[in-house]
C-alpha cells in the first residue's frame, strides 16, 4: 500500500470523513482506498469509495473497475 493511500485510510479511521484528495487524484485513490477498505472490511469506506467511482466511469476507465470487482469482494 502507497504511503499517500495508508494516510488517507488512516483519515477515514480516525474522522470517518472521506480524505481530502486533489479532485485529478480521486478515482486512482477511489480505486486504491477501495482495496484497502475491501482487505480490512470498512464497508462504509467501500461505500464511499463506490459512490466516488461512479461519477468517473468512462470508456477508459471500464476494464480497470471490472478488473477491481473481479478482484474484491464487492458485490458485482
Amino acid at each position: 500500500m502507497e504511503a499517500q493511500v495508508f494516510q488517507a485510510l488512516l483519515v477515514f479511521v480516525y474522522t470517518d470523513t472521506w480524505p481530502e484528495v486533489e479532485q485529478e487524484d480521486e478515482p486512482a485513490m477511489s480505486q486504491h482506498l477501495l482495496v484497502a477498505a475491501d482487505r480490512y472490511g470498512l464497508e462504509r469506506l467501500k461505500l464511499m469509495c463506490e459512490d466516488k467511482l461512479i461519477s468517473h466511469i468512462d470508456s477508459n476507465s471500464v476494464a480497470t473497475l471490472v478488473s477491481l470487482a473481479h478482484t474484491s469482494s464487492v458485490p458485482k
